[in-house]
């Protein structure tokens, strides 16, 4: 509704181009504003501004399920400074940072929990369209997310200690804002959602109905590839149509949701020194092991 409306005020705002009432009005410069932020901000442009083949989608998701999770914990300290006007009445109220602290949690192991990387790449190449009766598209719009779990109890409180000893240390003003930060690498989409086009679908050798219909639909989507970017949802917004381009690309779109999953351990006994303790590493579900050193825990301080 909202891109509906906004779509309105627009073509008012040509019309009135086109017969010189917005001249009269005084509005050519305003009228415009709802739709050109409600087009750069709405999800269709967030999605063709990450259009991506089969192999890359599976590329990212290997690569993410390779990585092991790294947290990282925040803090802000501050304080307000008022500020008076010359007859001394009090005219505002400013927020001074004194110290912004960053430190990395410890961790004494991990494995990916997220599932197999076929059952990921699966998922998202079963999704399905409105168009073509669900039988198949070329076109996923995929969305991410990501997780951290606790392998036991004690893991848990291991961590809470950690983050409670980093807001004690790194407590210098009179507040403090503290937060938790979870990455998994470069290789995860930090938008969190993009648009993948799949693989043409294989010749069935029995040539049965299912596969020709699943054919069909893949070839009907794929006609539309070229109409596939960011640069045409640009020229069709300036002229007005980006609300049928949406619902067109709604309709030749499947959905799916990719979710990772971080299972991470801490040992209770782990020992902190000067080059941080040894993390050893699970690789995957699997028994295969390896270990290496993680930079030991400092508080990088920059005072304002």
């Amino acid at each position: 509704m909202k891109a509906i409306a906004c779509s309105l005020i627009y073509w008012c705002w040509i019309i009135g181009l086109a017969t010189g009432r917005t001249r009269e009005l005084g509005w050519n410069c305003f009228m415009p504003l709802p739709y050109i932020i409600e087009v750069l901000t709405c999800a269709t442009r967030r999605y063709l501004s990450d259009v991506r083949t089969a192999a890359q989608v599976d590329a990212m998701i290997d690569a993410v399920i390779a990585t092991p999770p790294h947290v990282e914990f925040r803090s802000e300290s501050y304080h307000y400074r008022q500020t008076r006007t010359g007859n001394g009445k009090l005219s505002s109220r400013e927020k001074v940072v004194t110290s912004r602290d960053y430190a990395s949690l410890y961790l004494t192991g991990w494995r990916d929990a997220s599932g197999t990387p076929e059952q990921l790449k699966a998922r998202w190449r079963a999704a399905r369209s409105a168009a073509g009766g669900g039988v198949g598209t070329s076109l996923v719009k995929i969305r991410f997310s990501k997780a951290l779990a606790f392998a036991d109890d004690a893991t848990a409180y291991a961590y809470e200690r950690q983050r409670q000893d980093f807001r004690i240390r790194s407590h210098r003003d009179m507040n403090q804002d503290l937060s938790e930060h979870l990455s998994f690498g470069r290789a995860y989409d930090s938008d969190e959602r993009l648009l993948a086009i799949k693989d043409p679908p294989s010749q069935d050798a029995k040539g049965g109905r299912g596969s020709s219909r699943a054919q069909a639909a893949a070839r009907t989507s794929s006609q539309g590839q070229g109409f596939v970017s960011l640069g045409a949802f640009c020229g069709v917004s300036v002229l007005g149509l980006t609300v049928p381009y949406r619902r067109w690309l709604e309709r030749h779109c499947g959905i799916a949701s990719i979710d990772f999953l971080k299972e991470i351990v801490i040992s209770p006994a782990q020992q902190l020194g000067v080059d941080g303790p040894q993390q050893q590493h699970l690789v995957g579900a699997g028994n295969k092991v390896s270990r290496n050193t993680q930079t030991g825990l400092g508080l990088d301080n920059a005072a304002n």
